[in-house]
Order: structure tokens, then sequence, then C-alpha cells
């Protein structure tokens, strides 16, 4: 029998190439193995990690420095004091890079100006009242309210509120996820 905790996560992997094989505990694209059961024959059972972090490279957020709300760059994350690398222009000249606790950093909220800023157009879909923004080379964004969209796919609707989640969205897609703000 193999050793599993209560409340962690497992994925069923192919012993020899290491992937997770879909079993019938991977339910709605998550695998939910949380339980003792033995492993069968050519496969074993993988402890699934989270994420610690709220940010990934690549993410635009908002700090305060120097008295002043400024828009930054996530550069890197540093596990070991849980804090992240931060950079933009002004910072390049004065610091080179600022290192951060996470309850410092602010996410940046959507807002309609944020998508025109960024390619993407306001479109009212066929045969309903509900408007979408739509950009060439990504999917279709539904629109909720002023300040978040939702991102549908099968059975699921995905809320999205702030930059940086938007951002994860088009990179776990493979799509660019470069921003202005």
């Amino acid at each position: 029998m193999a050793g599993f905790e209560k409340g962690k996560k497992y994925e069923v992997v192919d012993a020899e190439q290491g992937d997770c094989i879909g079993c019938c505990f991977h339910i709605e694209g998550v695998c939910n193995l949380d339980i003792t059961i033995p492993c069968r024959k050519d496969f074993i059972f993988k402890e699934v990690k989270r994420m610690e972090q709220k940010f990934i490279i690549g993410d635009l957020a908002k700090v305060i420095l120097d008295d002043e709300e400024q828009v930054v760059k996530v550069i890197g994350y540093d596990p070991t004091y849980k804090r992240y690398l931060l950079a933009n222009e002004y910072i390049d000249e004065t610091r080179g890079c600022i290192s951060v606790a996470e309850d410092r950093i602010m996410p940046i909220p959507l807002t309609p100006e944020f998508f025109k800023k960024n390619g993407w157009k306001k479109f009212k879909r066929p045969y309903s009242r509900d408007y979408c923004y739509r950009r060439k080379g990504a999917p279709t964004l539904n629109i909720r309210s002023e300040k978040e969209v939702y991102f549908h796919w099968g059975d699921h609707d995905k809320s999205i509120t702030t930059v940086h989640q938007l951002q994860h969205l088009l990179f776990g897609l493979g799509l660019n996820s470069e921003m202005e703000v």
C-alpha cells in the first residue's frame, strides 16, 4: 500500500514517462486522489505540489514606492524569503530592482480602458443581451460587469478581475501574455 496523507493531492503517473494518466480520480480536469489505495502495476502516485506564490514572472502589478503608486513587472520570486523581485523604468534607473513581500503588491483591476489599450474590442453577442471582448489570437472573454470578465470552456466559467489573472490564462493557453497598463 502507498502511504497517502489526507488533504494532499496526488496524481497517477506512468512510472516510465512521468505523465498523469487521467485515471478515474481525474475529475473535471483536476486530480482528486487523496485516499490510500494500492499502486497498479507500472504506475506510481505522485504528490501534486501547489504553487505557493500568487504572481509569476512577467505579471504586471502595482506597488507604492517613494509615496507614489507604480506599475511594476514581476521579474523573479525568492521562495526562501517569500519575496518578489520587481522592476520598471523608474526602478531600473534608481535601484536596478526591488524585493517586496506579497502583501505590499496590489493587483491591477481590469477596466474597459485596459482592454482597449491592449487591442481587445467589445462586441455584442448575436441573439443575446450579453457583450464580450475579442482580440485576434486570443479567447473570447465574456463581460460579467465593467470590472469582471469570464472565460468559458465546457461547463466551467473562470472569473477574471485582475490583469495578472488574465496574463495567467493567456500564458496557460500558450498565448502572448504581455500587456500594457
